[in-house]
């Protein structure tokens, strides 16, 4: 798009992120990026797009990241990521902090009985819950270990994904559901 592109008849949605570039070396603070969006917005059909543009180093998207975005609403596939109101990367890692203390210090409560599992929680509300992550799995009846363990190891791969874990994270917390 343009630098001096205006939009006609503008609405405002948001965009899913499935897929985007990685970043360049880090020395820079800008960078192009490419993404694979699927698009929402009040009065257009769901779509996705392919889009590219610059991008702050700070505000990069991943997968699983919503974007906010204005669309044409006569030709959606022009939009516009509206940057300025992304969390930087340092405030997203700040919010999951501050999630994982809340459910820390409530850890070793009577009943509880998959240690770890509340900050696995805590996490996934941090990142916008299951449905923003893709997870969209039934309610698992109580009592069915193999779904429970299935639930947990999609939770898991769902923040691996989104970066929340880091691969020996998500390697040491798979293995422990694997080995109980």
């Amino acid at each position: 798009m343009g630098l001096f592109t205006r939009f006609k008849d503008p609405v405002d949605g948001t965009a899913q992120v499935v897929a985007a570039t990685a970043p360049a070396d880090g020395t820079t603070s800008y960078g192009n990026v490419s993404m694979t969006l699927v698009v929402q917005a009040e009065g257009i059909p769901t779509f996705s797009t392919e889009h590219g543009c610059m991008c702050r180093a700070s505000r990069w998207p991943y997968p699983g990241a919503t974007l906010p975005v204005t669309v044409e609403r006569d030709k959606p596939t022009k939009l516009k990521v509206r940057w300025d109101e992304v969390a930087t990367g340092k405030d997203q890692a700040q919010a999951q902090a501050d999630a994982m203390v809340a459910a820390m210090s409530g850890q070793g409560s009577p009943g509880q009985s998959q240690p770890g599992q509340a900050q696995v929680d805590a996490i996934l509300a941090a990142l916008g819950g299951e449905a923003a992550l893709g997870i969209n799995s039934p309610a698992v009846p109580q009592g069915d270990p193999q779904e429970e363990m299935l639930e947990h190891l999609e939770r898991l791969s769902a923040l691996h994904t989104s970066g929340a874990l880091t691969d020996e994270e998500f390697a040491a917390q798979k293995a422990r559901l694997l080995n109980s």
